[in-house]
């Protein structure tokens, strides 16, 4: 190669940009992506936003205490013992963690 201060002259691989280097060649050839902006969300007030949420909610669902009230005085409340099981040990095992 003859050193006459000039770039050498591109490869096969470095055509599509002339004079570039075959990684500035992908870099001119590929679209730049740009990940979307995101608004900042200040954490506490988002935080506060859902304690509000969860506060306005009653405690008891009073309409469906009554509910089962009424069927359990009439007798037509039934409890399925493989589902009230199958609860209550995945509640004991969620408490573990």
């Amino acid at each position: 190669m003859k050193i006459n201060g000039q770039y050498p002259k591109p490869t096969a691989g470095d055509r599509n940009v002339q004079g570039a280097t075959t990684n500035e060649a992908k870099k001119a050839s590929s679209p730049v992506i740009q990940a979307p902006q995101q608004k900042s969300i200040h954490p506490e007030l988002t935080l506060n936003k859902v304690r509000a949420k969860i506060e306005a909610e009653p405690d008891i669902n009073q309409a469906k205490v009554d509910a089962i009230k009424a069927k359990i005085a009439k007798g037509e409340y039934k409890v399925d013992a493989k589902l009230l099981a199958a609860n209550l040990i995945k509640g004991s095992l969620l408490e573990d963690q």
